[in-house]
């Protein structure tokens, strides 16, 4: 249940230690500022940048940092697990790593956005979050 959103956070870092002889050796971790949130409708980015959302005045930013890093066995992606910590809230987290033909590493995963507080029981609104970060 829920609409499709598409967005985007305008201002993230990512550090990438990547180890491609021993990719366990890796490390990646990541923020981004959660102000810089662009839905392409600043009523709708006002309304998550608030407390009832993303609470930005006291959650600033989103983090996750890489504690384990394994290649899938089936085609070739890795498994970073890690810490993600959201609005305060910090959970053991997985994302999938795939290298990209232009030698750029995609990251992708899933989250129900409600783990982390981020916003209630929403009947327009879906729990589950699509996330993509390319570095």
């Amino acid at each position: 249940m829920g609409s499709i959103v598409e967005g985007s956070f305008e201002r993230f870092s990512l550090d990438i230690r990547w180890n491609a002889t021993n990719p366990s050796a890796s490390m990646v971790s990541g923020k981004v500022q959660v102000e810089s949130i662009n839905t392409g409708i600043s009523l709708r980015d006002n309304h998550l940048r608030s407390s009832s959302y993303f609470h930005v005045s006291q959650y600033p930013e989103i983090s996750f940092t890489s504690t384990k890093i394994e290649k899938s066995s089936s085609d070739g992606s890795y498994i970073i697990m890690g810490q993600l910590s959201i609005k305060g809230v910090t959970k053991d987290h997985t994302f999938t790593m795939r290298m990209r033909p232009d030698g750029r590493k995609e990251f992708t995963t899933s989250l129900n956005r409600r783990d982390f507080g981020v916003g209630g029981w929403s009947l327009t609104m879906g729990d589950e979050v699509q996330v993509t970060v390319t570095e």
